[in-house]
């Protein structure tokens, strides 16, 4: 039995605003909830793609939401990174 006061909130998926790179570090940008979601990012380079999501590798750092844009950032050699932001 769930009590009718006890809902499950979902939050809006994170968007991307924006990726810089300087040197081998890439800053990916993304907008978060206020709350007690915690976000993480994802990454793969291109053979990857073909792979599903919860197999991509993941940053050592999350991040709880502010309501506010924040940054993961990511140290690679690898200049055809892809990523993803989730929320949890």
């Amino acid at each position: 039995f769930t009590p009718a006061s006890a809902a499950v909130v979902v939050p809006p998926a994170p968007r991307i605003v924006s990726v810089t790179r300087s040197g081998n570090t890439s800053t990916i940008f993304f907008t978060t909830t206020n709350g007690t979601f915690t976000y993480t990012l994802y990454f793969t380079n291109a053979t990857g793609l073909a792979a599903p999501v919860s197999t991509w590798s993941t940053a050592p750092t999350t991040v709880t939401g502010n309501g506010l844009t924040n940054s993961i950032t990511d140290t690679t050699t690898d200049a055809n990174r892809f990523y993803r932001v989730g929320v949890h």
